[in-house]
C-alpha cells in the first residue's frame, strides 16, 4: 500500500493498575440498553391505522391478528404480479389505484382462499406434515415472543 512506519514512540503515562477485590464483580458489565429498541410511533400508528380501517369492515368475532393475517395474505399473493409491480413503479399511487388492481385483488382473495384451503387440507390429513409444520410454527412462535419481550 506504500505505507511505512517510520517513527514509532513510546511513553509511560504513569502506572496504573486494575485491582479486583473478592467483593467487586470482576467481570465487565455489558451495555444496558441493549435490547430495548421499540417500533416507532410511526410503525405504531401506521399499523393502529390499519387496524381500525379493517375494524370497520369485518365483522364477527375477528381478532386484529385474524384481520391483520388475511390481509397480509392477500397483499402477498398482489406482491407476485409483475403487472402490479411495473404499474406501482411507473405510476402515482391514484394512478395505481385506477389499474387493474381491483380486478387482481379479487383474484388474490379468491387464490388466497384456495391456498389456505388446501395448505389446511394437507395439514389435517397427513401427520407427518403436521409434525414438521409444527416444528416451523413452534420456532416463529418462539421466534416472535423473544422479539417481544426484548421489545417490552
Amino acid at each position: 500500500s506504500g505505507v511505512k512506519l517510520t517513527h514509532l514512540s513510546i511513553k509511560s503515562h504513569g502506572d496504573s493498575s486494575l485491582v479486583c477485590s473478592p467483593t467487586e464483580n470482576p467481570y465487565l458489565t455489558g451495555i444496558s440498553a441493549l435490547g430495548t429498541a421499540k417500533l416507532h410511533n410511526k410503525d405504531k400508528e401506521r399499523l393502529s391505522e390499519i387496524i381500525e380501517r379493517l375494524n370497520d369492515i369485518f365483522e364477527g368475532e375477528l381478532s386484529d391478528g385474524d384481520q391483520l393475517s388475511y390481509t397480509h395474505g392477500v397483499v402477498t399473493k398482489l406482491m407476485e404480479s409483475e403487472t402490479l409491480s411495473e404499474q406501482a413503479t411507473n405510476n402515482t399511487k391514484s394512478q395505481f389505484s385506477q389499474g387493474s388492481i381491483l380486478e387482481k385483488l379479487n383474484d388474490a382473495v379468491i387464490e388466497n382462499q384456495d391456498a389456505n384451503n388446501k395448505i389446511a387440507t394437507q395439514l389435517q390429513s397427513d401427520e407427518g406434515k403436521f409434525k414438521a409444520f409444527s416444528e416451523i410454527v413452534i420456532d416463529m412462535l418462539w421466534d416472535a415472543f423473544e422479539k417481544k419481550r426484548k421489545l417490552g
